[in-house]
């Protein structure tokens, strides 16, 4: 597929009406037994899409790679046959009425969310944390309090009869479907392709979760997201059994296939201004719960944030959504060294995007090399928290959850304005301040100034950080 002028917005929007169309769902829902497949994959589809689309001239081999192997569930396969070598022991069942906390993939600030929402609510209800990744199963063994009861899926369930009758139900579906239509029939290959290549996994995980749901009888499955294809296929399993799925926003909602449609039955969301979002986006209000955000409320050992008076160590963090924008994000990071490179004091890092961290890191070495080998600017690299703690500003490329988490720890954050207008091409709902190179030179040289943005930012943790957020959690579990 040829490379076509798409911003990220616009692929965004694209596929998310594809994945909801409703004379596609409506052919889709009697397919698969009570789980719809085709909606299933919404995410694996956009992430090989925006890597196809968004790529650049020059795309990074690795991350192509690693986008290929998620979009394709071949991920999922690899952590089925590890489960099953590593992790022989049987996991027993499960207390009925249990809180199920689920998650599909490795990303420790959920699993974080999950302890810090465990210990809250572990005093009213047995809590389970069930994963099919060996990898947050053995992170929570480290992290978790013992009450908190642990399950690996790792004994599946297979029914090949069935299975060859979706496949060939679907097979149908796709080809009348590339008959039909027109504009998008290039992007119909494409889906289809992904779709028969996660098909059998997914059915396998089908069969298995409807076999655990209906061992095991919860009260009710909290996920860290509904928006990737094993969670949704659960959710579908947990719908014919009855059982009521609820998620988390895990992170800034910036796309549209990260979060919509909702799949779960209700979501619990950081604010009134994502809430007001997924409104205008056609979830029920009754659906929407707004309880702050777990992570971003923290306890007394915060990081400090006093600036040195001989060093000022300016963190700049990038977050892009393509090869393209990592590019633009990097140049812009120069930049604003440039412009703050008059400041003496000023020692100035690039953080690249856990998600582009190899691709951005290969173009600092290359565009920018006389920069890094002359120790201008310094290629940051470790954990988020560490490099938090060093840090006496942070300015964001774009808006995003680690604006909000640094924020949550009083730090000074100021927000970049990458373009001249104030027409983002973006999903920004909080609409921060955003402010150019020069006014973030006179910020930091102007304690007034800079006091004042920090009142400023003050505001969004409140918003955030909601103090009876477990309450809120609590609440809604002890109404079901």
């Amino acid at each position: 597929m040829n490379k076509i002028n798409f911003s990220f917005y616009e692929l965004d929007k694209h596929f998310y009406k594809i994945f909801t169309d409703k004379a596609l769902l409506e052919k889709t829902n009697k397919i698969g037994d009570g789980v719809n497949y085709f909606q299933a994959i919404q995410n694996n589809v956009f992430e090989a899409m925006r890597v196809k689309l968004l790529g650049g001239k020059i795309n990074f081999f690795l991350h192509s790679i690693k986008i290929l192997v998620r979009s394709n569930g071949i991920d999922h396969k690899i952590k089925k046959n590890i489960n099953k070598l590593l992790f022989k022991k049987y996991n027993t069942s499960i207390a009925e009425n249990s809180i199920i906390l689920f998650c599909e993939n490795f990303v420790p600030h959920i699993l974080n969310d999950f302890i810090k929402i465990s210990n809250a609510i572990s005093k009213n209800s047995s809590v389970v944390f069930v994963s099919t990744d060996f990898r947050a199963y053995n992170y929570m063994q480290k992290k978790a309090d013992s009450t908190m009861q642990l399950h690996l899926m790792n004994t599946f369930i297979s029914n090949n009869k069935c299975y060859s009758i979706l496949k060939k139900r679907y097979t149908s579906f796709f080809k009348q479907l590339k008959v039909t239509s027109n504009a998008d029939n290039n992007y119909y290959n494409e889906i289809e392709n992904i779709f028969f290549k996660n098909l059998k996994i997914l059915h396998l995980f089908s069969n298995t979760f409807d076999y655990f749901l209906e061992i095991n009888k919860p009260k009710a499955i909290f996920l860290g997201s509904d928006g990737f294809s094993i969670s949704r296929t659960l959710i579908y399993s947990a719908r014919k059994k009855n059982c009521l799925t609820y998620v988390f926003q895990h992170g800034l909602i910036n796309s549209f296939n990260g979060y919509l449609p909702l799949v779960a039955d209700k979501i619990f969301v950081w604010s009134n201004y994502d809430k007001v979002f997924l409104e205008q986006n056609h979830i029920k209000e009754s659906k929407i719960v707004v309880v702050g955000a777990p992570r971003f409320i923290k306890k007394n050992n915060e990081i400090t944030t006093k600036i040195s008076s001989k060093k000022i160590n300016v963190l700049f963090i990038t977050s892009p959504a393509s090869n393209v924008e990592a590019n633009y994000q990097l140049e812009a990071g120069v930049k604003t060294y440039n412009e703050l490179s008059t400041n003496n004091n000023i020692e100035f890092s690039i953080r690249p995007h856990p998600y582009f961290k190899n691709y951005s890191i290969s173009v600092l070495n290359k565009k920018y090399k006389s920069f890094i080998e002359n120790r201008k600017i310094f290629i940051d690299t470790e954990k988020f928290d560490l490099s938090l703690n060093k840090a006496s500003v942070l300015i964001f490329a774009e808006i995003s959850t680690t604006l909000f988490e640094a924020i949550s720890y009083n730090k000074r954050c100021i927000l970049l304005e990458l373009k001249n207008d104030s027409s983002y091409d973006i999903i920004d709902l909080y609409k921060i301040k955003r402010h150019k190179a020069n006014q973030i030179l006179e910020l930091i040289e102007q304690p007034e100034k800079m006091e004042a943005h920090e009142k400023y930012l003050a505001n969004y943790k409140k918003i955030l950080g909601l103090e009876n957020t477990f309450e809120r959690i609590e609440l809604e579990i002890n109404s079901i």
